[in-house]
């Protein structure tokens, strides 16, 4: 691994690109394959690589992310303290390309379902997760979609009323009204009709209306800022094929492990 985290500011587009396919391939392996990749120094090249002229290289260094935020919680912690990551996945999550934006969403989407608790309120000090969560609900993808919608009920039932402000104040409600027909996907269209069942009823609508606090409207990080919405999803990127990563941590939230952690190899 050390060898090819070396590579990764090869001048060489073509070589930078091979060496994150490798990566990213180890990291979807098991927490100890991932471990060797950390060893290495990886997690800091991969801040320089999000800003990469090559699109296949952004979006390579942002898979090998994805797969870093589906790992142990000491994976997740280093992550989240690597300076610069968190902020530009929360970027690239709203306003890049699609190919990369896919990739910068499940790496957000993975740190919340595989994290604790601890480490959604500390992802949340860094990016605000409810605002990419409900920007990510527009999209087309399946199987990112419904582990989006596993990621909010989680910030949900952690953040209560104060999370629901902010699904309210971000269209994540429309949204979610929206998703009840979805057409592709039964699971999504049920996913999405049991959260606003289960956090967005007459009672709790209520509630909300006669909040004033401003500290509610601060949970998560508040909104997407303006300069990160990016309104259209764009079309649809086919995951490439490869055996699933399995073995990863669960949090007790997720109803369908299968769709809602990474992934597999190119």
């Amino acid at each position: 691994c050390a060898a090819l985290a070396a590579q990764l500011g090869h001048e060489d587009t073509g070589c930078r690109v091979l060496c994150l396919r490798v990566l990213g391939n180890i990291t979807a392996g098991s927490e100890a394959h991932t471990q060797h990749v950390l060893d290495a120094g990886v997690l800091a090249t991969l801040v320089d690589l999000f800003v990469d002229a090559d699109l296949t290289v952004r979006k390579e260094a942002a898979w090998v992310a994805s797969n870093v935020a589906a790992g142990s919680d000491t994976q997740i912690a280093a992550l989240l303290t690597t300076p610069g990551l968190v902020a530009s996945l929360a970027r690239m999550a709203c306003q890049a390309e699609w190919a990369v934006r896919r990739e910068a969403g499940w790496a957000i989407v993975n740190t919340i379902l595989c994290g604790a608790p601890s480490h959604i309120d500390q992802l949340s000090g860094l990016a605000p997760c409810v605002g990419i969560l409900c920007e990510l609900l527009s999209i087309e993808d399946v199987a990112l979609l419904s582990a989006t919608l596993d990621a909010l009920e989680i910030v949900l039932e952690l953040g209560g009323r104060r999370a629901a402000l902010q699904v309210e104040a971000n269209r994540g409600l429309d949204a979610l009204t929206d998703l009840q027909l979805h057409t592709a996907a039964d699971l999504v269209a049920d996913k999405a009709r049991d959260i606003v069942e289960d956090f967005f009823s007459q009672d709790d609508d209520d509630d909300l209306e006669d909040s004033d606090d401003e500290e509610d409207l601060a949970f998560f990080a508040g909104g997407v800022d303006a300069d990160l919405h990016m309104s259209d999803a764009g079309t649809v990127h086919a995951a490439a094929g490869g055996a699933t990563s399995a073995g990863r941590p669960q949090f007790c939230f997720v109803s369908d492990p299968a769709l809602s952690t990474h992934r597999d190899g190119h």
